[in-house]
């Protein structure tokens, strides 16, 4: 399992880093054709704010992976420390049922928008060809926290910065 979620980062790592090198070189090449070219490029900025949005749903799974998601803290203390674990534990169960529900929905979404063969203005692609990553990135989340609930040895422990 340890190895299923090392890799499952490294894969996630790898293909966010890679959009946000397309929404770099996109924006970088609209800059550069607008400035020596007098040229915008068509599309270019519309794709560049999709991969945005793709880069952002790969960092949900990321996030979580690394145990480095934004999460309320003012219960932190409210249970008995000998129940701390399962608390958390529980916490895990419930953001994995959290998660897999958005990701439920929004693959119904993705699902409806195909059959209605909706599209991008501007760029005339597909928009379900776009929407996918997002219940791509709310299962990672899930899938993640079903293992952390499974097996809390594999979280990463919680870094809270300094106030």
């Amino acid at each position: 399992m340890a190895r299923f979620m090392r890799m499952f980062f490294l894969i996630e790592a790898g293909l966010a880093g890679l959009c946000y090198a397309v929404v770099a070189l996109a924006m970088i090449s609209d800059v550069f054709a607008r400035e020596f070219f007098n040229y915008s490029i068509y599309g270019v900025q519309r794709a560049a704010v999709l991969f945005v949005i793709a880069t952002a749903y790969f960092g949900l799974g990321l996030a979580t992976s690394q145990n480095q998601h934004l999460r309320p803290r003012f219960a932190d203390g409210w249970a008995p420390a000998r129940y701390q674990s399962l608390v958390t534990r529980l916490g895990d169960l419930l953001s994995a049922i959290a998660f897999a529900t958005m990701g439920y929905f929004s693959f119904m979404m993705v699902k409806a928008n195909h059959e209605w063969d909706e599209t991008i203005p501007v760029i005339l692609i597909p928009l379900w060809t776009v929407q996918w990553i997002m219940p791509y990135g709310f299962f990672s989340a899930a899938i993640r926290f079903v293992v952390f609930f499974l097996r809390p040895d594999l979280k990463p422990s919680e870094q809270v910065a300094e106030q």
